[in-house]
Parts: structure tokens; sequence; C-alpha cells
């Protein structure tokens, strides 16, 4: 913060010693705002940068009262990932044991499912730069309990 153009001789030699952030990231602004999260090792780290490995799982999809075959959950992106899989956790209560899905492969913007439960949890995983916006479940009710 407050690095003015007359001090950027101060802090780096040469213009390859400038971190390689783009010019017009917020990075360069005292005042603005960068999402960021704790690590493991209890730092702040910014979210910016090149992606490698990112993963997502949601919470728990469904009712109480009626079984739902889930049938695909699609995925909205601003940039698409390199690649991305998705596993599936389901079960028929939430306090009971659940049975798990094989992996899907990401295809045309979604992963295809096909499991009957009363409650459906999926993890997310994606390999490269990527910025998903949301996701939809497709389920439809597969009969009353």
């Amino acid at each position: 913060g407050q690095m003015h153009w007359d001090d950027l001789g101060t802090f780096y030699d040469t213009w390859d010693d400038l971190p390689a952030i783009a010019y017009n990231s917020p990075f360069w602004l005292s005042a603005s705002r960068l999402p960021a999260i704790i690590d493991h090792d209890h730092k702040v780290q910014t979210l910016n940068g090149v992606a490698t490995n990112s993963t997502l799982t949601t919470g728990e999809l469904g009712d109480d009262e009626a079984y739902t075959d889930l049938q695909y959950v699609r995925i909205r992106c601003t940039q698409d990932p390199t690649t991305g899989f998705m596993s599936g956790r389901h079960r028929e209560t939430l306090g009971s044991l659940d049975f798990m899905t094989s992996e899907t492969i990401l295809s045309d913007g979604k992963f295809d499912v096909d499991v009957s439960a009363r409650w459906h949890s999926v993890t997310f995983a994606f390999t490269g730069d990527m910025e998903m916006l949301g996701f939809t479940p497709t389920a439809v009710q597969d009969g009353l309990a």
C-alpha cells in the first residue's frame, strides 16, 4: 500500500523484478478490496493469481418426505476449468451412512448423476483457472417415504 510511481525504484530495481500481476489488478491500489482466505498456516492469502486445483462441496440437497432422483448438476462459469470431476454422497437420512457415486466428468457444462435418495451432496474438483458463478441440480421426485 501507498506505493507511488516515484517510489517504484526504491522497491524494485528493474521491470522484471515487479510481481507478475496485471497492471489493472486491485493489488496495486491501497484502498481496494480483494477476496482472501486464511490458510492452514493461519496466514492471509489473496484469491488471485493462476489456479492449480480447487474443490467445492455443497450442503445437503433434498427433502425428509420424498426421494428424489438427482439426474445431473450443471455449473455456470464465466471461465471454464481445464478439467472437472464431481463425486456424490447420497443417503436416506441426514444421520445415516451415505453411499458414494463414482466420479463423473464435466461434459457440456454438466455432470450426470442419476441416483435416487432423500439427501444428496456433491463435491466438485477442478483443475486450471476458472470462475464458477453457481450450479443447478436437476432432480425429479421419485416417490414419497
